[in-house]
């Protein structure tokens, strides 16, 4: 798979994010011409960079200015990562989730339309647009039934981009994601947080919820099957969940850690992370995937985890 993208020209939005950095550094290894755009500038330097702003069609007409001068008018491959990410943000300020989520989305697709997308766009989803409670694992064809914020938003860019699918003919795919997880990831994130609290305070640490179970994917993973998608010719018009088909608890995250970092501190159940509308079980469907690429994702957990300790001097 990986030499399928060697020597291909691969537009990437949100580059300079946790996800984005790692595809854009997998995309690179793998023989790919990257070129990152958005406001802030990509992790790796050799990443061709356009600064521009996705929700100001002026500036993206004269990004695709610059890249059909500077590259030609093709573009082989577009992942679209850039988005809000934070779920109580969107609560917050609904109008600029539904802005940078679903109008940038549009204004990209809009945009791509003066250049020739030759083999797929791939927007970046959420399986926050699931909801709950209802029966596991989650198939692609399940109602969405969450209305919150942050998974309207991203549900409205979905059907954005099927719409461009339909009428124009660009060859869209949708991902929706489960729990990536990994080294340089934000500390807002499980995992993350539980390494931090764990090396800095060794006798006690804050969680939420116990018994919620997530479906988690190490991001080496994530970015060699989204790489694998996009890839895919039977993934144009699909929506394609990527997970492992594999759900652990708060409390099986929290064991796996403390175990290999010998934390023998206590739990304490902090009442401002308990969230009310938590869905108790999120964990993906994979079979359509395992139709689309050669290999889903590792579902050992314990891995990922030695994996990511590992860069993180763990």
């Amino acid at each position: 798979m990986s030499n399928a993208l060697a020597g291909k020209r691969i537009l990437l939005t949100g580059g300079s994010g946790f996800l984005g950095g790692h595809l854009g550094r997998y995309l690179l290894a793998n023989g790919a011409q990257v070129i990152n755009l958005s406001r802030s500038r990509p992790v790796h330097r050799d990443i061709y960079h356009i600064e521009c702003d996705l929700l100001q069609p002026g500036q993206l007409k004269q990004a695709m200015a610059e890249l059909g001068k500077r590259f030609g008018q093709t573009i082989d491959y577009t992942f679209h990562l850039a988005g809000q990410a934070s779920i109580p943000e969107a609560v917050r300020d609904p109008r600029s989730c539904f802005a940078i989520n679903t109008m940038a989305t549009v204004n990209l697709l809009d945009a791509l339309r003066q250049l020739d997308q030759s083999e797929s766009f791939v927007l970046i989803s959420s399986a926050a647009v699931y909801g709950g409670p209802r029966s596991e694992p989650l198939r692609e064809l399940d109602e969405p039934l969450n209305k919150s914020p942050y998974a309207m938003s991203k549900l409205c860019a979905e059907n954005a981009a099927l719409s461009f699918y339909a009428t124009y003919g660009l060859p869209v795919c949708i991902v929706r994601l489960f729990n990536v997880f990994g080294h340089g990831q934000s500390q807002s994130a499980l995992i993350p947080s539980l390494i931090s609290q764990m090396k800095e305070h060794p006798d006690k640490l804050f969680l939420g919820r116990l018994d919620s179970v997530r479906d988690y994917t190490y991001v080496e993973d994530a970015v060699s099957s989204l790489a694998a998608i996009a890839a895919s010719k039977a993934a144009i018009g699909q929506v394609v969940n990527l997970g492992t088909g594999q759900g652990y608890s708060v409390q099986n995250v929290f064991d796996i850690i403390a175990r290999l970092l010998d934390f023998h501190g206590e739990i304490v159940i902090d009442e401002r992370r308990l969230r009310s509308s938590e869905a108790d079980r999120i964990v993906a469907d994979v079979s359509r995937l395992a139709t689309l690429i050669e290999r889903v994702p590792c579902a050992d957990l314990e891995r990922g985890l030695r994996k990511t300790l590992a860069f993180e001097g763990g």
